[in-house]
């Protein structure tokens, strides 16, 4: 028995990977958008818990995936080297585009308002023993809707510098406030957002100031700003606060309520996809309009398969 497919499977169907995985009889969008999508919302993170919350849901899945039948025509899920293999092969930055189209579909209907561009590092990726740095990813944060709407990986020899111009071609930023530190702070980068040259088009040049009080000892930090657009000093400090929100509200949860840093996935490839998911699985479990903490939503979408659906729902883009 098998139900209406969620929209989200037109965004990923022409990845081209359906045989990546060499002798898997699975579909590579039933992998990638229902099996490996569920368990970052339903509590589970590594391959092994993966293949545990499918061989546990396996009834529910195949209402959605086109799972192979075994001798005793029950739907076979498939095991966490088969997920692991996938998740080697598959290419990041065509998944990426992917997650970008289905991303900008659930914006659209909300309106973005600022974007904010900033970098994070999974710690868990790096291997000191091989010279391997931990993988560093730059995203854009869509701040009012609290929704990922794209992500690139640094390379190991590069910097956000060179990134973030990559991420930029991802997105459709009109009528959308674009903010960055000062790693993007650069000509190339404004000009690409504004298609300005040397700063034309700069209406304003301030300075925000940040107090913080702790045990009674206050302490004081200056950050200077520039921007194309003129406003009032409560716009400008709605911005800077709104910028700095996908720290608390994006990274700080990656990494608190989905375990991110925690994660030892070492591979590239399988380091970079699984990050796109979870910033997938937040956006959704954000999207979802339950009154409970993250954490929460997380252990009642791996003990209650309709709250897990509702979830999923969250990203029906019609």
């Amino acid at each position: 028995m098998t139900s209406q497919p969620l929209s989200c499977h037109r965004y990923f169907a022409n990845l081209g990977v359906a045989d990546s995985t060499g002798r898997s009889p699975y579909r590579a969008i039933d992998l990638m958008i229902f099996i490996t999508l569920c368990v970052p919302i339903a509590h589970a993170d590594t391959w092994l818990e993966i293949e545990a919350f499918a061989r546990a849901r396996r009834d529910w899945l195949a209402r959605f995936c086109r799972l192979p039948l075994g001798d005793d025509g029950q739907p076979i899920t498939p095991s966490h080297d088969t997920l692991e293999r996938l998740f080697k092969r598959l290419d990041p930055h065509a998944f990426g585009r992917c997650f970008g189209r289905w991303t900008a579909a659930l914006a659209e209907g909300l309106g973005l308002k600022q974007v904010a561009i900033d970098g994070k590092t999974l710690r868990g990726s790096a291997q000191p023993a091989k010279g391997i740095r931990p993988l560093h990813v730059v995203s854009a944060w869509a701040t009012a809707n609290h929704l990922s709407l794209a992500q690139v990986a640094v390379e190991q020899k590069s910097n956000e510098i060179t990134a973030i111009p990559e991420l930029l071609r991802l997105l459709d930023l009109k009528g959308a406030l674009v903010s960055s530190d000062a790693m993007g702070c650069q000509k190339a980068i404004a000009g690409q957002i504004r298609d300005l040259k040397l700063w034309p088009g700069l209406a304003t040049v301030g300075l925000g100031v940040y107090e913080r009080e702790i045990n009674g000892v206050l302490s004081t930090e200056y950050h200077y700003f520039i921007s194309s657009r003129k406003g009032q000093a409560e716009d400008f400090a709605q911005a800077l606060r709104g910028h700095w929100g996908v720290e608390n509200n994006c990274h700080w949860q990656l990494d608190i309520a989905l375990g991110e840093d925690d994660n030892q996935v070492a591979n590239r490839n399988s380091a970079q996809n699984l990050s796109v998911v979870r910033r997938l699985a937040l956006s959704l479990i954000k999207q979802t309009p339950a009154k409970s903490s993250i954490k929460t939503k997380r252990y009642k979408a791996s003990v209650d398969s309709s709250f897990l659906e509702k979830v999923l729902l969250a990203g029906q883009t019609g």
